[in-house]
C-alpha cells in the first residue's frame, strides 16, 4: 500500500456476524458499506454469509481507537490442501466484534503505527475499501489523507453545459486535465461481426492530462470539479498539436501505396537473416483500392549430410485479409481462396520478388498525415 493509494472511505458501515468460538467475542464480522448514493455495497454476498439470527449493526465510520491484533487464519500454514484460502489477520474492533484484513494491510499498519502487546494498535483507524477489499486505514497515514481527498471527489459533479474550453478540471481519480472541446472521434472497430475497420463514433469530449495523453469520453460523469476556469495559456499550442494527429481525430480519405523494395542479404549464412523483419509484412496490390495482406518467408531445407541449412529463396504467403477503402471507411474482407493459394508456395529469387506489386500501405487523413496500416490497425 502506498501513500498515493486511492481508497474509498464511506461515511457509514454495516456489520453482520457469524458465531465463531475462535474469536475474543465469539462473533466474526463481515463489514460492508454504504456508498455516496446510500446504496449498500456487496449486500448480496453479505446476506448470504451472515447468521440472520444475530442482529446486524450500523456504525458511523469515524476515526476510532482500540483495535487489537488477534491471529492469522487461512494460508498454507493452516491447511493441508493445495487450494488453501488466502491468509488473513483477525482484528478486534472495540465495538465488540472481530473481522479480517489482508497480510498486506497488516504490514502497512505496522509500518505506520505501533502495536503494543496487551494494548493493541496505537492510534485511530477508519474502514476503507480498495475495490471489493476492506482495508483498515490508520488516520495518521499519508494514504488516509490522499484517500480522504479521493473520497470527497466522488461527490463532485460537472455538467456538459458547464464545460469551459481550455479550463482545468479534476476528475474522480485525482487527475488534472484540460478541456480541449468536443470533436468527431474515429476509431477502429474490432467486432468479429463487421468488416468495417474504421467507424465514426459520436462526438467525444476531449481532454489532455499533464503527461500529454488525450482523454476521450462521451459524457463527463468522470469529472469532479473545475479547479481553474481560466483557459490554459498554451491552449492554442495544445490544439495545434491535437489537430496534427492522424488517427482518431481526422477522417481518413484514401490509401497511399508506397513501392517496397525487398533487400535480401545473400551473404548471410543463416536463412533467418536473409530478409529484415521490417520487410516481412507487405501488401499485394489487386487494384488502386484493394490490397492483400502478405508475409514474406524464407524458404530453406536442411542438408543432413553437411549439417547446414540451404537457402532456396523467398515465399510470398498471402494472408486471409484483403483491405479496401470506400466512402471514407477502411474495410476488410476475406481474401478469395483462389487468390490466397495461387503461387502461395512458389519460391522467388531476389530479382523475381521485386517484380511483384508489393507495397507498404498507409492511410492518408484529411489533415495530411499518413499512418502505416500496420500501426493504424492496432491503434484503433
Amino acid at each position: 500500500m502506498e501513500e498515493e493509494q486511492q481508497l474509498f472511505i464511506p461515511k457509514k458501515i454495516k456489520v453482520g456476524y457469524q458465531k465463531r468460538d475462535d474469536t475474543y467475542t465469539n462473533r466474526l464480522a463481515y463489514v460492508i458499506y454504504f456508498d455516496n448514493k446510500g446504496v449498500l455495497r456487496k449486500e448480496t454476498s453479505w446476506q448470504g454469509w451472515r447468521d440472520k439470527t444475530i442482529e446486524p449493526h450500523e456504525f458511523e465510520n469515524v476515526p476510532t481507537e482500540g483495535f487489537v491484533l488477534n491471529k492469522g487464519v487461512g494460508g498454507q500454514r493452516h491447511s493441508y490442501g493445495w487450494d488453501a484460502r488466502n491468509e488473513y489477520i483477525r482484528v478486534y474492533d472495540p465495538r465488540n466484534f472481530e473481522f479480517e484484513i489482508s497480510v498486506a494491510n497488516l504490514l502497512y499498519i505496522l509500518q505506520e503505527c505501533t502495536s503494543t502487546k496487551g494494548k493493541g494498535l496505537e492510534g485511530e483507524f477508519v474502514y476503507s475499501w480498495e475495490g471489493k477489499e476492506l482495508v483498515l486505514l490508520p488516520v495518521g497515514s499519508g494514504a488516509y489523507k490522499n484517500s480522504t481527498n479521493f473520497t470527497n471527489l466522488q461527490d463532485g459533479k460537472v455538467s456538459a453545459k458547464e464545460l469551459i474550453i481550455g479550463a482545468t478540471y479534476m476528475d474522480k481519480r485525482q487527475n488534472e486535465i484540460i478541456y480541449l472541446g468536443k470533436f468527431p472521434y474515429y476509431k477502429y472497430n474490432n467486432s468479429a461481426y463487421s468488416n468495417e475497420r474504421m467507424i465514426i463514433s459520436e462526438k467525444m469530449h476531449t481532454f489532455i492530462n499533464k503527461s500529454g495523453d488525450y482523454v476521450y469520453n462521451k459524457n463527463v460523469a468522470f469529472l469532479s470539479k473545475c479547479i481553474d476556469s481560466t483557459p490554459a495559456s498554451d491552449y492554442a499550442e495544445l490544439m495545434d498539436a491535437f489537430n496534427r494527429l492522424g488517427n482518431n481525430v481526422s477522417k481518413p480519405v484514401c490509401f497511399i501505396a508506397k513501392s517496397k523494395e525487398i533487400t535480401i542479404n545473400i551473404k548471410s549464412k543463416s536463412p533467418w537473416d536473409k530478409i529484415k523483419p521490417s520487410d516481412s509484412n507487405v501488401y499485394y496490390k489487386l487494384s488502386d483500392d484493394e490490397f492483400v495482406q502478405c508475409k514474406l518467408e524464407v524458404a530453406y531445407h536442411y542438408d543432413f549430410i553437411n549439417r547446414n541449412y540451404i537457402y532456396e529463396g523467398i515465399k510470398l504467403c498471402k494472408q486471409y485479409i484483403t483491405y479496401f477503402f470506400k466512402d471514407g471507411v477502411l474495410h476488410t474482407k476475406p481474401t478469395p481462396d483462389s487468390f490466397r493459394h495461387d503461387n502461395n508456395y512458389k519460391i522467388y529469387d531476389a530479382d523475381e520478388i521485386n517484380t511483384l506489386p508489393l507495397y507498404d500501405l498507409y492511410l492518408k487523413f484529411e489533415n495530411g498525415r499518413e499512418i502505416s496500416i500496420n500501426n493504424h490497425y492496432f491503434n484503433y
